[in-house]
C-alpha cells in the first residue's frame, strides 16, 4: 500500500466541481430566459414596500418609509419621481430625420419618444429613448416649481423650434436647432424679467443590473455627473440613491450602448439634484441654475445628444462627451486600440477580422515580454532539483535553508519574480482591452461569419469559448512550473475557471482570447524550442 498522501486536488474532483459549477450557471440562465415573467415577479416583490417598520405594523397602501444614511426617515413623496407632476393638456411636435426622430412636448419644450432610427434592439425593436417618462426629457420649469412650464411652439425652418413662454412675470424664449446627422441638438433659453433661477427636470424609468459576474447583463441603465473637476458614475440597482453635485458641465443617462446626454455651454454651471427610487425603478431629478444677484436675464446654452456611444461621434459633438464611456483605468490604453481596430475594420470590413488583427498585433508588441516570461520560468525549473535538494538537507535550519536558496539562485541568474513580472506588466493591456470589447458599440450585432451574428454577446453555441479553453490548457500544459503536483492542477483548474466566467461574456471577447492562444503557440514553437532535447515549451496566457 502507497503511503503517499493524496491530494485533495485531484483531476475527479476538479472535474467535479467544474462540471457543477457550469451546472448551475447554465441551468440559472436557461430559468432566466424560460420563464421572465416570474423572475420579474420575484424582483418586484423583493422591492415592494415592507408591511411593518421597527416592528410597527403600516398599512399597506401607505407610503414606504425611505431611510437614507445619515437623515431623519421620510415619507416616499418626498422623493423627487414622486414631487414632479405632470401637466395636464400636453402637445407634441415631431420631428422626423434619417437617424433620428422625436416629439418636443408643450410642457418646458422637453423631450419624447426619442427613436435611434439606425439601431434596433437584439430582437429587432426599435431604440426607444425618453418614451416611459413622467415628464419630457430636460423641460423647462422656473424657480423650485417642479412642475414644466408651459410653451407654445413653432417650427422656423426644418431643423429649428422656438417656444415662447409666459409665466411669473418672465418672458422665456427656447429654441432648438437639429443637427440629426451628428444626434446632437443645441438648445438656447433666453429668459427675461425678475428671474431667480431657471430649471431642467427628468424623471426617467430605468433598467438595473440584474445579472451576475457569471452572466453578466449589459442592456442596463447608468448614471453619469461630470461636476467640476471630479465625476460621479452609478449603476442603477436595488439601493435608493440620492445626491447632489455643484458646477455640472456633462450629464448622461445612459444605456449601455446608447446615451441621452446634456453637455452645458452656459456662463452659469447649474447644481443638480437627483433621487433614484429602486422599487419603481426611476430616477428624476433638477439642473437648477441660478442667477447673479443684480441681473434681470439669464441665458443658457446646452448642447444634447441623443445618440449611440460610438466615440468618433461623441468626440465630434463635443470632446467632454468622451467620458461618458467607460473603459476603466485603462482608457489611455483602450482608445489608441478603438482607433487601431477602426483601421483594420477599414482594411477588412468585419469586425471580427479587425479583433484578430488586432490581437495578432498587440501580440506582437508584447512578445519580448512572454520571451523574458518564459526564460526566467525555465532557469527556475532547471534549479527545481537542486533546490529540492537543499530544502531535505537543511529542513531543519530555515535560515540556512533561505541562504542557501538565495546563493544558488543568484549564481544560476534566476530572478525570484522574472516569470510574473512580464506578466504583471501585461495585466493593463489585457484589462484595457476587455472593457473595450465589452463597450464599444461598434461590435453591437456585429457579424462575424457563420453562427456568430452578434460579437456583443456570448456564442449561442458555446464554440468559441470551448475553443478558447482548450488553446489555454495546450499553453498551460506546456508551461514551465514547479514540481508540486499541486500547484500544477491548481494551475489548470484556474485555466478551466477561467474559461468558465467568459462563457457568457461577449463572442468578440472570446475571439481575442482564442487567437492570443494561438497565437502564442506559434511562437513557442517559431521561437522558444529547447533545442537540446527537441521539446517544446509553451509560456502562461498573457
Amino acid at each position: 500500500m502507497s503511503n503517499e498522501r493524496k491530494s485533495f486536488l485531484d483531476w475527479r474532483t476538479i472535474s467535479a466541481i467544474v462540471f457543477c459549477f457550469g451546472l448551475i450557471v447554465l441551468w440559472q440562465n436557461h430559468l432566466r430566459k424560460k420563464y421572465p415573467a416570474f423572475y420579474d415577479a420575484q424582483k418586484n416583490a423583493e422591492n415592494a414596500p415592507q408591511e411593518s417598520v421597527d416592528g410597527k405594523d403600516v398599512e399597506k397602501n401607505a407610503s414606504p418609509v425611505v431611510k437614507t444614511e445619515g437623515e431623519i426617515s421620510a415619507p416616499a413623496t418626498n422623493r423627487l419621481s414622486d414631487r414632479i407632476e405632470e401637466r395636464k393638456g400636453e402637445e407634441l411636435v415631431h420631428f422626423e430625420g434619417k437617424n433620428l426622430s422625436f416629439d418636443i412636448s408643450t410642457e418646458g419644450m422637453g423631450f419624447r419618444n426619442i427613436n435611434l432610427k439606425q439601431f434596433t434592439t437584439r430582437d429587432k425593436k426599435p431604440i426607444l429613448l425618453a418614451n416611459n417618462s413622467r415628464v419630457p426629457l430636460y423641460s423647462n420649469s422656473i424657480g423650485d416649481e417642479n412642475l414644466p412650464t408651459q410653451f407654445k411652439i413653432e417650427r422656423v425652418g426644418e431643423n429649428e423650434f422656438v417656444g415662447r413662454a409666459r409665466a411669473k412675470g418672465l418672458e422665456i424664449v427656447k429654441t432648438i436647432k437639429v443637427d440629426e446627422s451628428k444626434y446632437a441638438l443645441t438648445t438656447s433659453t433666453k429668459a427675461n424679467g425678475d428671474v431667480k433661477s431657471l430649471t431642467f427636470l427628468f424623471s426617467e424609468s430605468v433598467e438595473i443590473n440584474e445579472g451576475s459576474f457569471f452572466i453578466p447583463n449589459y442592456d442596463i441603465d447608468t448614471f453619469f455627473v461630470k461636476y467640476g473637476t471630479s465625476d460621479e458614475r452609478l449603476n442603477f440597482a436595488k439601493k435608493d440613491l440620492k445626491d447632489t453635485f455643484d458646477k455640472v458641465g456633462v450629464l448622461a443617462i445612459d444605456k449601455h450602448y446608447f446615451s441621452r446626454s446634456l453637455v452645458d455651454n452656459s456662463k452659469i454651471l447649474p447644481e443638480i439634484e437627483y433621487d433614484y427610487a429602486a422599487a419603481d425603478k426611476v430616477v428624476a431629478g433638477k439642473l437648477i441654475y441660478k442667477a447673479i444677484a443684480g441681473t434681470d436675464s439669464m441665458e443658457l446654452n446646452q448642447i444634447l445628444y441623443f445618440g449611440p456611444k460610438e466615440r468618433s461621434k461623441l468626440l465630434a459633438v463635443d470632446p467632454r462627451l468622451d467620458e461618458i464611456v467607460n473603459y476603466g483605468w485603462f482608457g489611455f490604453l483602450a482608445h489608441p486600440m478603438l482607433d487601431m481596430l477602426h483601421w483594420f475594420y477599414g482594411l477588412t470590413g468585419n469586425w471580427g477580422f479587425a479583433i484578430i488583427l488586432l490581437t495578432l498585433v498587440i501580440r506582437v508588441i508584447i512578445a519580448p515580454l512572454h520571451i523574458m516570461s518564459f526564460k526566467s520560468m525555465k532557469k527556475l525549473k532547471d534549479v527545481q532539483p537542486t533546490l529540492q535538494a537543499l530544502k531535505e538537507k537543511y529542513k531543519n535550519d530555515q535560515q540556512t535553508l533561505n541562504q542557501e536558496t538565495m546563493r544558488v539562485m543568484r549564481e544560476s541568474g534566476v530572478n525570484p519574480i522574472g516569470g510574473c513580472l512580464p506578466m504583471f506588466l501585461q495585466m493593463p493591456i489585457f484589462f484595457a482591452l476587455f472593457r473595450l470589447l465589452s463597450q464599444a458599440i461598434e461590435l453591437y450585432q456585429a457579424p462575424f461569419f457563420g453562427w456568430i451574428q452578434d460579437l456583443s454577446i456570448s456564442d449561442p453555441y458555446f464554440v468559441l469559448p470551448v475553443l478558447m479553453f482548450l488553446t489555454m490548457t495546450a499553453q498551460q500544459m506546456f508551461t514551465p512550473t514547479s514540481a508540486d503536483p499541486n500547484q500544477k492542477k491548481m494551475m489548470v483548474f484556474m485555466t478551466v475557471l477561467f474559461s468558465a466566467f467568459l462563457i457568457f461574456y461577449p463572442s468578440g471577447l472570446a475571439l481575442y482570447i482564442f487567437v492570443g492562444s494561438l497565437f502564442s503557440i506559434l511562437q513557442h514553437f517559431l521561437f522558444l524550442r529547447d533545442k537540446k532535447d527537441n521539446k517544446i515549451s509553451l509560456t502562461a496566457k498573457a
